[in-house]
């Protein structure tokens, strides 16, 4: 009782007139997957409202409403028409996650194929491509319900679904070569000014020492403090102290012992792993969604997100499939 009441206390919030209390409540309600078929109602209208974050993180939590989906699939298709394609690619997501995106399978062939005009299909495709993030199965559905149109269309289809690198991905690859001596595998300077001032750069890195060893590291002390602090809201003697024993202990051939009691340091010493590391998994950057894994993996309980890992193995990144390919 006390959890369904906790469970309509937050779809209450997903209306909330405030953006943080509806984005806060969509990431809450995650925890509350048995309560969510009675609140399936607020996460539909979530998607139909302006809020992009809410709207994409309440899309994972459809997958909990197979016991409801007869009640919730006519909502999403009447949604799926909505002239809007950011819409109408939140309600095609959601109902593959239902299981019910044959539904939608004639609409789209007919918008692509048997339409004089099929900017609308496109359009509806471009807002799902750039969804796929948080359901990456949804790109063979779509290849699936392309399939027998003409080459010409395959291969647009193709370049909107398993786009090149951003210039942002490619600059942090252009710093890790893997097949490197341990203490040049990872360029740490150029690493942050790649990463910029996104607040994943830190968490990227620690990824980065896991994976390759911290060796040179020495240069982006400062930085590491800095993004330790943003994690963990340490005070400043506290975090150089908690970087410094990742510097020095985070070798190339550190165990998972070390790995782990360093990873969760770093993250403040939670119970579970925090939301920013959670988060990286559904980044738009895949070297982010690499890091999320890589830090799970060293975390040592990666059951806990065991449905967001899963969403990797269909990641359009393969440094991602395969790295998630190792926690399934």
């Amino acid at each position: 009782a006390a959890r369904a009441k906790h469970a309509r206390y937050l779809a209450d919030l997903l209306a909330s007139p405030r953006a943080e209390p509806r984005a806060r409540a969509a990431e809450l309600l995650r925890h509350y997957a048995d309560q969510l078929p009675l609140v399936w109602p607020a996460l539909v209208a979530a998607l139909a409202g302006s809020d992009e974050r809410a709207a994409r993180a309440v899309l994972s939590l459809f997958r909990h409403l197979a016991p409801v989906a007869g009640a919730v699939e006519p909502d999403l298709l009447e949604l799926f028409g909505d002239p809007c394609p950011i819409r109408a690619a939140r309600a095609a997501v959601a109902l593959w996650r239902l299981g019910r995106f044959a539904a939608i399978v004639p609409h789209i062939r007919r918008e692509l194929l048997g339409a004089p005009d099929d900017s609308r299909g496109w359009d509806l495709l471009t807002a799902l491509a750039n969804r796929v993030g948080h359901a990456h199965g949804v790109l063979h559905a779509i290849e699936g319900a392309l399939a027998g149109a003409p080459d010409d269309t395959r291969a647009r289809l193709w370049a909107l679904l398993f786009p090149p690198e951003t210039g942002t991905e490619a600059a942090i690859s252009a710093c890790v070569d893997a097949a490197a001596a341990p203490g040049a595998r990872v360029k740490w300077l150029p690493l942050f000014r790649a990463a910029g001032d996104d607040p994943e750069a830190g968490l990227l890195a620690l990824a980065l020492m896991c994976a390759y060893g911290s060796e040179g590291t020495g240069p982006v002390k400062i930085n590491l403090i800095k993004h330790q602090r943003a994690v963990a809201f340490h005070y400043l003697a506290e975090s150089k102290l908690i970087v410094e024993r990742a510097m020095e202990r985070l070798t190339a051939g550190a165990s998972a012992t070390e790995r782990r009691a360093r990873v969760r340091e770093f993250c403040g010493n939670p119970e579970r792993p925090p939301e920013a590391l959670l988060a990286l998994l559904t980044s738009e950057v895949n070297w982010y969604r690499w890091a999320g894994l890589e830090l799970l993996d060293a975390w040592g309980a990666p059951e806990l997100a065991a449905d967001l890992i899963a969403e990797r193995v269909w990641d359009r990144c393969p440094r991602v499939r395969a790295r998630a390919l190792l926690l399934t």
